[in-house]
């Protein structure tokens, strides 16, 4: 997809999360890393999350970013990105996606779109569901554009950020 600075997939579950980055190569074929925070690559979903991120992916303004989220049960400081699948984003592939939570051993029954009936993954899975949610073409630094529909939950965002950025002036 052209035009996308950042993509990447946040595996949350048991309250650790795992994150994977897409990257492009010069034959055009890409590939995937997982990113580590402190030389750990399964970390605590704190209130540092995304300053950390911001500095790992060395995020501008300008970013525009394609985010996938998978996870066990809503995290507050995940939600504001929990809106439905959208077709044009990177990870569609539900085998890339198949492939790179078996590499955080993680293997659900079914994955559940925001919208939409369940994904059939694995009978043999270990977890019941897992949830999915893909946010596409948004502007770092981490605040996505929000419909008049999640007012609401927009400012809920708000309040959180104007928190962190009062705790990372102190």
């Amino acid at each position: 997809m052209s035009g996308i600075d950042i993509a990447c997939l946040f595996v949350a579950c048991d309250d650790k999360l795992r994150i994977f980055r897409r990257y492009a190569t010069n034959d055009g074929k890409g590939g995937v890393e997982k990113l580590k925070k402190e030389g750990q690559e399964v970390f605590d979903i704190d209130e540092s999350l995304w300053k950390w991120w911001e500095r790992e992916l060395e995020t501008t303004s300008s970013d525009r970013m394609d985010l996938c989220f998978i996870y066990d049960t809503p995290y507050e400081i995940l939600s504001p990105y929990f809106t439905p699948a959208k077709d044009r984003s990177r990870w569609t592939s539900l085998g890339l996606i198949k492939e790179l939570l078996q590499r955080c051993s993680l293997e659900p029954r079914e994955l559940l779109p925001p919208s939409g009936k369940p994904i059939a993954m694995d009978k043999a899975g270990k977890i019941d569901r897992l949830h999915i949610s893909i946010e596409v073409d948004i502007h770092a630094p981490c605040v996505p554009a929000i419909p008049k529909s999640r007012e609401r939950e927009g400012n809920r965002w708000a309040e959180y950020v104007k928190n962190r950025r009062a705790k990372d002036s102190n």
